[in-house]
């Protein structure tokens, strides 16, 4: 998800502009290679001026994961990215800040919770000793795997190791390990 590719992510609130340097990339941007991000920050003004946001997403407005299995629900998925800023000038009580001295500042909050789907095989006791006779097609949330099986006559053991291809009834050697 988006949380997980950012290395510094600052808030949206506190964001002026940015620009985005592709080459000729000058000595004071450092040693960087490919492309410089630069963030210039908001900063306080002779107003007082604030705001606030709320980003909400979750599994009621999303389609269904094309993985998800047909008959089971949808994953939980809560994402909420919230924040405010305020900005102005200082003022305290012997000193007026106005067209002198500013603030600015700002918080984001952001919550995520998803579950992902995941579908497995679990091999049966019989397997497990080596006989994989009924053994033809893994699980799948598509029907991939059991057209490739009709189409070639040839069984699919998706969670055996090195993607073992066997034909119906067959038996792995007693003394191969997996």
């Amino acid at each position: 998800m988006v949380s997980h590719t950012f290395i510094v992510r600052p808030p949206v609130e506190g964001v002026q502009e940015f620009k985005v340097i592709t080459h000729n990339v000058g000595a004071d941007y450092g040693r960087a290679g490919g492309a410089v991000v630069v963030v210039t920050s908001k900063s306080g003004t002779n107003q007082l001026r604030a705001s606030l946001f709320e980003y909400l997403r979750n599994e009621k407005l999303d389609a269904r994961n094309f993985f998800a299995l047909a008959g089971g629900s949808k994953p939980p998925y809560k994402l909420n990215q919230f924040g405010a800023s305020l900005g102005g000038p200082v003022v305290l009580p012997h000193y007026n800040g106005k067209s002198k001295t500013f603030f600015f500042t700002d918080y984001e909050g952001y919550r995520e919770v998803f579950g992902s789907p995941l579908v497995v095989t679990v091999p049966t006791a019989a397997a497990r000793a080596g006989n994989f006779q009924g053994v033809l097609v893994a699980t799948s949330a598509s029907n991939y795997l059991s057209n490739l099986q009709s189409a070639t006559g040839i069984g699919i053991c998706g969670w055996c190791a090195g993607g073992y291809r066997g034909r119906p009834g067959t038996r792995w050697p007693p003394n191969r390990p997996f």
